[in-house]
């Protein structure tokens, strides 16, 4: 459906009323616009009940001189995010995650913001699987990421899997597998086929994100055929922006939620790319000594160094 058939049939309003967030739409602080998700955040009982309402009366601490100062400075469209406590009109208070973003109207400048209470559940396993690999090292580092993440994610498997060098991966049949933990336990398996699986997409995509493929028969035939609901999946860059691996998971059940385990395979992507570039260096270090001294060992004179 396109978007000029889209405003025909749904209003402004209904459209924002499908975001999985509270939204509020301010200017000079006066709210002009709430969905019902901003009412119940907010602890009212219509999203009417907050028009025309202050939006710093409700925030705790310094955040509104924190936003007076960085709002009117940003570009329009720009995102600014903020974590700040909210005291809601019911009596009770919560941490909500904002992202802010101002555009132009008739009257002025306005500010859209989008919000969601922070999970304090999420940010718990986050830290708990963060701390776990964080002192990890090479092969252990690997390791210990494939089992971290199946395990404070709920997920059935997870695989790290190497990118050869110089090669287009979609050109490529296998991959050679760095860590594979499944159902428990550590996978044994030395490299996993490219066509009609999972990552064949995340090579073709950059990344993947399947919340549950039997809201969307056909479309992942590369899960359904392993008895898989739901995968998520990106591939690994080192410093020059070159692929060097991937990082997949995956669950047999539906994903809780989708949207945090995206974001927690963002969050560690960054690492376990350095860590695989480190290794990918390390070996090709160990090649090139090994090539030295079989060329050493095999010449017929002898080789003399000398330091000038």
């Amino acid at each position: 459906m396109s978007w000029k058939r889209l405003r025909k049939n749904y209003s402004v309003d209904e459209i924002l009323n499908l975001i999985p967030g509270a939204v509020i739409v301010h200017r000079n602080w006066e709210v002009l616009y709430a969905n019902d998700a901003a009412a119940q955040l907010y602890g009212v009982e219509t999203a009417e009940d907050l028009l025309r309402t202050s939006v710093s009366d409700l925030m705790e601490g310094q955040s509104t001189g924190i936003i007076a100062k960085t709002i009117p400075t940003l570009p329009f469209g720009q995102t600014f995010s903020l974590t700040f406590k909210l005291n809601r009109r019911n009596g009770t208070s919560v941490t909500v995650e904002s992202h802010s973003a101002a555009f132009p109207t008739e009257e002025g400048p306005a500010i859209m913001v989008l919000m969601r209470a922070r999970n304090r559940k999420h940010s718990d396993r986050s830290m708990a699987l963060i701390t776990e690999v964080a002192s990890r090292t090479g092969s252990s580092y690997f390791e210990e990421l494939t089992r971290s993440l199946c395990r404070h994610l709920g997920l059935t498997g997870s695989v790290l899997a190497a990118l050869p060098e110089g090669r287009d991966p979609s050109t490529l049949e296998t991959l050679r597998i760095v860590s594979f933990f499944h159902k428990g336990q550590p996978g044994a398996d030395s490299e996993i086929p490219v066509k009609g699986t999972i990552a064949e997409r995340v090579i073709k995509d950059g990344f993947c994100l399947v919340a549950d493929a039997q809201q969307q028969p056909d479309s992942y035939p590369c899960l359904e055929k392993q008895g898989l609901r739901s995968a998520a999946g990106m591939i690994l860059r080192d410093t020059s922006g070159s692929p060097t691996g991937l990082l997949i998971v995956y669950s047999d059940e539906p994903m809780e939620d989708p949207e945090f385990v995206f974001s927690i395979l963002k969050l560690i992507s960054v690492r376990a790319a350095a860590e695989l570039e480190r290794k990918q260096a390390r070996l090709k270090l160990e090649k090139s000594e090994r090539n030295s001294r079989v060329l050493r060992e095999r010449a017929a004179d002898g080789i003399f160094v000398l330091d000038s």
